[in-house]
């Protein structure tokens, strides 16, 4: 789907929208910490729901309602990253949509 994704900006985590709160923050994939903005990155690797779910899955307990609408998200999610380029300063707007910040 894409070879784009979301970082912080130190380059400490990669980040995914807040799936457990309807807040327009991201989440740390491996931490759950909330960031307000990340850096577009290339990964090298084709990123695509099913895989980042995994990884979502790895650090937390999803029933099958959660991971359905999760995969949804993501899908949205990793489409939204596609418009923007690779350095790019991206949060959130009210409508949970990614925009550039810089």
């Amino acid at each position: 789907m894409t070879h784009k994704f979301i970082h912080t900006e130190d380059e400490t985590e990669f980040l995914i929208p807040n799936i457990f709160d309807k807040n327009s923050e991201f989440i740390g994939l491996e931490t759950g910490t909330s960031y307000k903005s990340g850096i577009v990155v290339f990964t090298g690797k084709e990123l695509t729901p099913d895989l980042v779910l995994e990884k979502v899955l790895l650090n937390n307990q999803l029933s099958f309602f959660q991971k359905i609408t999760t995969k949804r998200k993501l899908k949205s999610f990793l489409a939204q990253i596609e418009s923007f380029k690779i350095g790019a300063i991206v949060s959130f707007d009210h409508a949970l949509k990614l925009v550039q910040v810089q």
